[in-house]
């Protein structure tokens, strides 16, 4: 029989892969930063799996309210990471900055706005963006299935020698 801590271990390898799959089939990855933040920590007794605070997102989405003061430098950087086209923006003035960051700054800043304000569009669509639920529910009813034969066992073989 496999130990507990090797079950904890497949198992939550195994929910981590899927996680990371669902974000990559519903376009829920656009630097990787959040998937590679996934982590197991397995003790004897326990285990756990650890990611970015940003991941609780991933399934509905973000509400309005406060951001972090470097929110707009964020959705820039989603904005490159996504690859998604940006408008330049001519300046009407000698500036320092060329048309094409003028341009990215004002959709991040614009998008950064809307959800501040109004948060994601997913949040906003009241839809459940399954990445994590459903995974760790079927995996945890594996594992305990798992873990209850293997107990069974035990207990069989403890009872054999007494």
């Amino acid at each position: 029989m496999n130990g507990v801590k090797d079950i904890l271990s497949k198992h939550l390898e195994e929910i981590r892969r899927r996680i990371v799959e669902r974000m990559q089939d519903k376009g829920r990855s656009a630097s990787g930063r959040t998937a590679a933040s996934l982590r197991i920590e397995v003790t004897e007794e326990s285990g756990s799996l650890l990611g970015s605070s940003s991941f609780l997102a991933l399934e509905k989405g973000r509400g309005p309210g406060a951001v972090p003061s470097n929110f707009y430098k964020i959705i820039e950087d989603w904005i490159k990471d996504k690859g998604i086209a940006v408008t330049p923006i001519q300046s009407k003035r000698k500036s320092a900055i060329s048309a094409e960051e003028r341009g990215l700054k004002s959709l991040a800043g614009a998008i950064a706005y809307t959800i501040m304000t109004k948060g994601t569009r997913l949040y906003r669509s009241q839809k459940n963006d399954d990445i994590y639920s459903e995974v760790i529910t079927e995996e945890l009813e594996k594992m305990a299935g798992e873990i209850s034969v293997g107990l069974s066992m035990e207990f069989d073989k403890i009872n054999k020698e007494n």
